[in-house]
């Protein structure tokens, strides 16, 4: 059905078939036959279905692609099985700009490395991210592929990268490349990575385009989130469930240069006035009053999550003015 109704709509530019049981053979007609196509998402249960010769009859199609998602379901493996090297789709992707890998779960891996024939041709990248990295054929193949990326020569703008083992990517040359031009990158997800601040490879004093940051689960604290308040200050969106200490008092100098006494999370609110998203939740923070002041300073914020311990207290000037608190098991948010 499926394939009769892709043909009779020649000018599709946006496919998602992601956990449709498609035959790779089929999958591979339909989209050659879709000229247009310039967004692409379907599941895959082995790396077998990513080979280069998979996808030859395609290769017209391919070439247009702008957006990928390969998604990993989730499959019951009985011994592990070893793959070896191979070309994938991507030798067809000449203009691709995003590559997005996802995944259902835990499997038994598969041990293979996907090789990129022509590096160079992928030098439009600006967007690549995996979802988490609890599938281990998800991970080879996000990593596999980065490190066969040109990266010195592209300008990532997004780069996702949930539970990073940051100790070996800073070992190697191909992913430090990555972070070449910090200052571009708007999009950054380091969250559940061991990655400790200050850090000469992840530079958060050059990330001066920053509009999203996730931190969750690093060690963060009041210090160095002042650094990255002060230098990443068109920050919208900052997640930092589960960062212990984010409260500790140090000094800062506010909007008018005067030297204050206040936390790391004080700074991102005096140096970040478009922060629409804060995430504070996870752990606990006991000084909620004494955050209130500059909560309601910042005309934009829309969502708030926070321990529930911080609505403790009877005083009623601790309470958001205008804001409505929601509670739950993770924490309480305070929406627009």
């Amino acid at each position: 059905v499926l394939q009769w109704a892709c043909n009779k709509c020649k000018n599709l530019r946006e496919l998602h078939v992601i956990e449709c049981k498609i035959r790779s053979d089929t999958l591979v007609s339909i989209v050659a036959a879709l000229p247009r196509l310039r967004a692409l998402s379907f599941s895959i249960t082995t790396f077998a279905d990513l080979k280069r010769d998979v996808f030859a009859l395609a290769k017209s199609t391919l070439e247009n692609i702008r957006f990928l998602h390969i998604y990993y379901t989730s499959t019951e493996l009985t011994i592990m099985n070893y793959l070896g090297e191979h070309a994938t789709l991507l030798d067809f992707c000449d203009n691709i700009e995003e590559i997005k890998v996802g995944s259902a779960g835990m499997a038994v891996p598969e041990l293979y490395r996907p090789i990129i024939s022509n590096p160079e041709k992928h030098v439009k990248l600006s967007s690549i991210s995996i979802t988490n990295n609890i599938h281990a054929g998800a991970q080879m193949f996000f990593y596999g592929t980065l490190s066969q990326l040109p990266n010195e020569n592209i300008h990532w703008k997004t780069l996702l990268m949930p539970n990073v083992n940051f100790v070996e990517f800073s070992k190697k040359r191909e992913f430090i490349a990555c972070l070449n031009h910090m200052e571009e990158l708007e999009n950054l997800d380091i969250s559940g990575s061991k990655v400790s601040f200050p850090n000469k490879v992840m530079d958060m004093e050059r990330g001066i385009s920053l509009k999203y940051l996730n931190l969750k689960s690093t060690n963060v604290c009041s210090t160095h989130l002042k650094s990255i308040a002060s230098n990443c200050s068109m920050l919208t969106s900052i997640n930092l469930f589960g960062c212990v200490r984010l409260m500790e008092t140090i000094t800062f100098q506010d909007c008018d240069g005067n030297n204050v006494e206040g936390s790391g999370v004080a700074a991102l609110f005096q140096h970040c006035p478009k922060l629409e998203h804060l995430n504070l939740a996870g752990e606990h923070h006991h000084i909620f009053p004494a955050l209130t002041h500059v909560i309601r300073a910042i005309k934009d914020l829309k969502s708030l999550a926070i321990p529930t311990c911080m609505l403790c207290g009877e005083d009623p000037n601790s309470r958001i003015s205008g804001k409505r608190i929601m509670t739950t098991r993770y924490g309480a948010i305070a929406p627009k």
